[in-house]
């Protein structure tokens, strides 16, 4: 995937454009994540500091933790987006802020110890992304489209409650 992804926040004060390649596209499931868009999950897509930029307004920023700044609309407090002292390199947008978000598909699962179980459609979901089988297989059984991934991290495998009996951390 290279291409040009547009997008912006919810009245439109600010848009940015990023190019090129994503680094990731992921599931965070950390309460800091739940706490700043207000979703049980987030799902960001990953790319360098040089391959977006602002083309109206400003990000407004601010620091949620020792080593995370949070970039918001000043206006409308859409969420856009989150960066790391650990990839001092990168910016990850929410994906619902870019104007296409079925362009990108998650591939990882990050805080999976933080995961909320919210019904039986996200179990459903879970197993498919476990299985490998992806969001429309996972569709078939009854789980929404836009809740599947393709992944076994072993971030998110390695804690035990997310485990399926039987299927070992890749």
């Amino acid at each position: 995937m290279s291409d040009s992804f547009a997008g912006g926040c919810l009245c439109g004060a600010v848009r940015f454009l990023a190019t090129g390649t994503p680094k990731t596209v992921f599931w965070c499931h950390c309460q800091s994540c739940r706490r700043h868009s207000g979703a049980p999950v987030s799902v960001f897509v990953g790319f360098e500091l040089s391959a977006y930029t602002v083309t109206k307004g400003e990000i407004t920023k601010f620091k949620s933790s020792p080593a995370t700044i949070r970039g918001f609309c000043r206006t409308c407090g859409a969420t856009l987006t989150c960066e790391v002292d650990q990839l001092p390199t990168e910016t990850h947008f929410h994906v619902g802020a870019f104007d296409e978000p079925g362009k990108f598909e998650p591939s990882k699962h990050f805080f999976g110890n933080e995961q909320l179980r919210i019904g039986a459609a996200d179990q459903v979901v879970d197993v498919a992304g476990r299985l490998g089988i992806g969001r429309f297989a996972a569709a078939k059984f009854g789980a929404p489209l836009f809740g599947c991934c393709q992944h076994c991290s072993q971030q998110h495998m390695a804690y035990p409650g997310n485990r399926l009996p039987g299927i070992a951390p890749s």
